[in-house]
């Protein structure tokens, strides 16, 4: 029977949105007046099982099964806080439809990523603060979910929502002041400068030892083929209880 999981006016005044990379530490699990939602397959990054209040995963059954197999099925089934999902499914007791109409109807329906769902709804529900941990938005993935999140970021911030994001994410930040700081004579892109150079000598050097690897395999490998040949040959002109003790002793 389908439950009515979904929170009731009574609620906790900060929300924290819990993601995949390193800040996500920094989330406040050990505090009362959080709330902590989840997301897709993070509950593998936390093997502890940390209390969650709430879970989203947005994505569509089949795509469930092609990245995470059906144990990520039988791990939300298991779960008992509300999983915001497309609907509700009764092999996961705790699903809930995800809110998508209401949102729309107060937002644009600007949503790119999962995160922008969970702050909208956030905002939605009149939370206080919300925080952010481990959604650090810097690799190639987010070109087109960053901007997005950071949408209603500022709409939370125009609504007076305190937003809290770790210094290590690149949310809501630019490496310098247009205008007031020229991009040359910016101490950020020297030290991205410095860290470039590194990793490209690092670079040059593992691909420099995978070549001296494999040649040193193919060398290896030629060698054992050749020493077989001559244990092949050599073993012809033996024959009979000498030539069986000779092998033997090789």
């Amino acid at each position: 029977m389908k439950q009515n999981l979904l929170p009731n006016s009574i609620k906790k005044r900060r929300v924290a949105i819990v993601g995949f990379s390193s800040s996500r530490d920094r989330a406040p699990f050990d505090q009362a007046e959080w709330e902590i939602w989840g997301l897709n397959a993070i509950y593998k990054l936390f093997p502890e099982a940390p209390h969650w209040d709430r879970w989203f995963e947005l994505h569509k059954r089949l795509v469930n099964l092609e990245d995470e197999g059906p144990e990520h099925i039988w791990k939300l089934a298991e779960m008992k806080c509300p999983i915001y999902m497309q609907e509700y499914y009764e092999d996961i007791p705790a699903s809930v439809p995800y809110p998508l109409e209401k949102v729309t109807k107060a937002f644009r329906p600007y949503l790119t990523s999962t995160f922008s769902f969970m702050a909208a709804l956030a905002i939605l529900e009149g939370f206080q603060e919300i925080g952010v941990y481990g959604v650090d938005t810097a690799d190639e993935e987010w070109g087109s979910q960053r901007p997005s999140l950071e949408y209603f970021l500022g709409i939370a911030e125009g609504r007076g929502i305190k937003v809290t994001i770790p210094a290590e994410s690149s949310l809501l930040r630019a490496p310098f002041l247009y205008a007031y700081q020229e991009r040359e004579d910016h101490e950020f892109f020297g030290k991205l400068l410095n860290l470039e150079t590194w990793y490209e000598h690092k670079w040059k050097n593992a691909a420099y030892q995978r070549d001296k690897s494999s040649l040193d395999e193919a060398r290896y490998s030629g060698a054992i083929s050749a020493i077989k040949t001559l244990r092949q040959e050599w073993k012809l002109p033996f024959s009979g209880r000498d030539g069986d003790e000779r092998e033997k002793e090789l």
